[in-house]
């Protein structure tokens, strides 16, 4: 009990700290810091709904949208907002820019696969397979157990 307590102050006073959002600079002076780094620290000790709030204040700064998009999914993904989650997915997806989409299309396959949208997750695996990335390999397996099933 007196472990999780301490936790859980632990956890607190981070929050306190993302909420101030200041760090030290070099000169050990604080200074604001930007909402998109404040949002994963949020993600980091799992105040979702936090990073949440900080990441659509971000949109309205100079961020690349995909990366605060690709958290934005993150955050939804650990609330069981699935749907949510895949819809931020997709924004990352749609941006030909983006670096993270191998990322984001093996999440949405996931997220899919978990509520039994097998033809969907497999379109997903096999987009993720034709870019021939880190994902391609596990997605080429999971492709093939899933159409012997």
């Amino acid at each position: 009990i007196a472990s999780v307590s301490v936790e859980k102050d632990e956890k607190n006073r981070a929050k306190k700290n993302i909420s101030k959002s200041q760090i030290s600079g070099n000169s050990g002076i604080p200074i604001v810091e930007d909402k998109y780094s404040a949002a994963v620290k949020a993600y980091n000790i799992g105040d979702y709904n936090a990073s949440i709030e900080m990441l659509n204040e971000s949109l309205k700064n100079h961020h690349p949208k995909d990366e605060i998009y690709y958290h934005m999914a993150l955050c939804h993904e650990k609330l069981k907002s699935y749907d949510e989650s895949i819809k931020y997915f997709d924004k990352v997806i749609s941006d030909k820019q983006s670096r993270l989409t191998e990322d984001a299309l093996w999440h949405k396959s996931r997220l899919l696969l978990i509520q039994n949208k097998k033809d969907q997750a497999l379109k997903s695996l096999e987009k993720i397979t034709d870019l021939k990335g880190l994902h391609s390999p596990k997605a080429q397996h999971l492709i093939d157990s899933l159409k012997t099933k």
